[in-house]
């Protein structure tokens, strides 16, 4: 049970199961409750107030992992947690300016 991988950035899924998930700004949305593996890349399965969420464990979206403190830090992209949808303007919407 104290056995830890040997890499900086490597984490078994035990380590990683029950850690709070926070946005970047410390606002509390959900808690880690599995880890999906799949060929491209890990899977955090996060339960927010919404649902089960999955959210590709890359540093780009999880910045920080801080096992010790219990907790991982999620971006606060559209769509990664809450049910925003982000249009491409093919279903007649609008995009946003620049995108």
């Amino acid at each position: 049970a104290d056995e830890v991988p040997e890499g900086n950035d490597e984490y078994y899924d035990r380590q990683l199961v029950g850690l709070r998930v926070l946005t970047t700004d410390g606002t509390p949305v959900g808690v880690v409750t599995g880890v999906a593996h799949l060929p491209a890349q890990d899977l955090l399965t996060v339960r927010t107030e919404s649902g089960y969420k999955l959210v590709p464990l890359v540093e780009a979206l999880v910045p920080v992992i801080d096992v010790a403190g219990g907790f991982v830090q999620v971006a606060e992209v559209p769509g990664l947690l809450d049910d925003q949808a982000v249009s491409d303007g093919s279903d007649g919407s609008e995009r946003p300016a620049g995108g």
